[in-house]
Parts: structure tokens; sequence; C-alpha cells
């Protein structure tokens, strides 16, 4: 059980990632040994060490530092973060595919106010399925093959 910030910091950010303590070590380019004083047994280190660290993991090095209940309000504070982010990018997306809809049918000649826009019947459900676009290819063929067999 690591016995300080850093070194359960650092077992919590491996667990995450699914990654071993040697591919770490390997990757800061750190003894595996050192590493292990590192997360295992409190081992000093310096900030230096754990900058490298933090870089290959890609955090800040103040996360390493954090106690577990800091790391979780920052990862809630992330997860909002991109949770707003993304419904903002999706609110422009709709925002600009409908701009470009107006603007299509409106060269087309297409009225673009939808207040005089006849309500329109939805197509008939068909129980005929469809086709795949290599089936007509592969009916002429066929065809083909009938006609050569006469």
């Amino acid at each position: 059980m690591p016995s300080t910030r850093w070194g359960t910091a650092l077992a919590a950010l491996l667990q995450e990632r699914g990654w071993t303590q040697k591919q770490l070590a390997s990757a800061a380019q750190l003894r595996p040994n050192t590493l292990t004083a590192i997360i295992r047994h409190g081992g000093e280190t310096d900030t230096r060490t754990l900058r490298r660290l933090a870089r290959v993991l890609d955090v800040d090095v103040a996360e390493l530092l954090m106690t577990p209940e800091q790391r979780l309000i920052l990862q809630t504070h992330r997860e909002r973060t991109i949770e707003r982010i993304t419904a903002s990018v999706l609110d422009q997306i709709r925002e600009t595919v409908r701009e470009l809809v107006r603007n299509e049918l409106a060269k087309a000649g297409v009225s673009t106010d939808l207040t005089d826009t006849p309500e329109v019947a939805a197509p008939p459900q068909t129980l005929e399925r469809s086709r795949t676009p290599e089936e007509p290819a592969r009916a002429d063929r066929e065809r083909t093959d009938v006609r050569r067999e006469r």
C-alpha cells in the first residue's frame, strides 16, 4: 500500500490506464525498482522525477501531490467540463447544419419559411427489404449466366 500522496496517485493513475509499473518505469526512463520504491514503499524522490512521471502519464505534477478526495473533485470537474463542451459543440453543429440546409434550399428556390410549408404525409412503410448495392449487379450476372446456358 502506497504511503505517500504521490505513491497513491501514481498507483491510481496506473490502474486507470491499465499500465504496469514496469511500463511506466520504461516510459519515464527510470529503473523499475526506483519506481517501486516511490509507489509502494514511500521512497523519497525529487520534483524532477515526479515531473517526468507526470509528463509520461499526461497529468500536471500537482495531481501527484493531491489527496484522493482532491483528485476525485478534479476528475468530476473535468467530466462536467467535457459534458458542457460536448453539448456546446453539438448545438453549434446543429445550427450550422440548419443554416447550410436553409442556404441550399434558398439556392434551389425552395421557401425556407416553415409557416407556408404544407404538411407532407410520411411515405408508407414497405415490407420489401432494401437491396444492397451489389445485389442488382449479381442479378444481372445471373441473367447473363441463364442466357449463356440457353
